[in-house]
């Protein structure tokens, strides 16, 4: 997980403040680990398989933490080379890649080198980090229930969606997935009205739902298909978020 921002750092004795970037980059370790939720966007995986079944108890005839101490200037030296061949290679690398929206500077100065010596783009473990998130799951499978046995861009209470369901095993059990009652034996209409409200507006397969109007007092929801935003909207909005 990466992270930049800026701060003021101080000193009081000469009363200076000096503006200051500040970059971070987080570890993680763990077996199967699950990322969820708006980390996934800012996470890259690293996978390492010995293949065998008590890895902690393999010999080696090296310390690799002693090795790449002993031999720091050698690595430093030929990371430094990497990146001051891709420099000098410039336009003439023929990359495309997309940039990492929030983190183009880290795309371009670390992601686009790598890729370009004939290395595995570490941005395609994101891919696998979102297919194992159990919240994006939880949500695809209400809204692929909800599409096939309700109407896409129609209004529906939280009691009508339940009532609906409550006879549609598949969409009954994506449901309870995400708002069962604290006695888990039925859908809460409290729990899933702000598990709606908290994943409002996100897209997956190009739908979303939005809360649009009430009934009689009661919210109500319905899932619509996305339009993509033209340029001067995507711009303003970037803008705004930023700003």
């Amino acid at each position: 997980m990466s992270g930049a921002d800026a701060a003021d750092a101080e000193y009081p004795a000469v009363g200076l403040k000096v503006p200051t970037p500040v970059n971070a980059a987080l570890y993680a370790t763990g077996n199967n680990l699950e990322i969820a939720g708006d980390l996934i966007r800012r996470c890259l995986l690293c996978s390492m398989d010995a293949g065998v079944e008590r890895p902690e108890l393999r010999l080696f005839s090296e310390n690799v933490i002693e090795q790449t101490q002993l031999k720091r200037g050698e690595l430093v030296g030929a990371a430094l080379a990497m990146l001051r061949a891709w420099h000098i290679a410039g336009a003439k690398t023929g990359l495309t890649l997309t940039p990492l929206g929030g983190f183009e500077e880290w795309s371009h100065r670390i992601r686009d080198p790598l890729v370009w010596l004939g290395c595995a783009d570490p941005c395609e473990t994101m891919g696998k980090i979102r297919g194992g998130d159990p919240e994006r799951a939880a949500l695809v499978m209400v809204v692929e229930q909800w599409r096939g046995h309700l109407v896409t861009g129609q209004k529906y209470t939280i009691q009508e969606v339940i009532g609906r369901a409550v006879n549609i095993s598949a969409f009954y059990t994506a449901l309870m997935n995400v708002a069962a009652s604290k006695s888990g034996g039925v859908v809460s209409n409290d729990r899933l009205g702000r598990w709606l409200k908290r994943v409002e507006g996100k897209i997956v397969n190009g739908l979303r739902f939005l809360q649009e109007g009430s009934r009689q007092g009661y919210p109500c929801w319905t899932l619509r298909r996305c339009r993509l935003l033209g340029w001067p909207w995507v711009a303003l909005l970037a803008f705004s978020i930023r700003g």
